[in-house]
């Protein structure tokens, strides 16, 4: 059997670990949704190291630009999505632990 020591220490551990991935996911989410809504085509361009033409990106990215967009939206929407039930799997944890106690 652990030591009451040993699985205080285990849930600090799990929580502890849990909590950082959450703010972690939150703080890409939201720097991803900053980029999408807050950059221009012209800078998502400059920052892909794609060629601009006349102030627009050449024909051949415009692919690439609008799959950057779709990556940063999908990345602000899906991971809140994944904290939450990261935060879900915590609470499970830590309340089937104060049932073994």
């Amino acid at each position: 059997m652990k030591s009451k020591i040993e699985e205080k220490f285990f849930k600090v551990f799990i929580t502890a670990i849990i909590l950082i991935l959450c703010f972690a996911m939150l703080y890409f989410s939201a720097n991803s949704l900053h980029s999408y809504f807050a950059k221009s085509d012209e800078q998502i361009c400059q920052f892909s190291n794609s060629i601009l033409i006349n102030g627009q990106c050449h024909f051949e990215f415009n692919r690439a630009i609008s799959e950057k967009r779709n990556i940063l939206l999908f990345a602000g929407i899906v991971f809140p999505i994944f904290s939450l039930l990261l935060l879900f799997y915590l609470a499970i944890i830590l309340k089937k632990m104060r049932k073994n106690e």
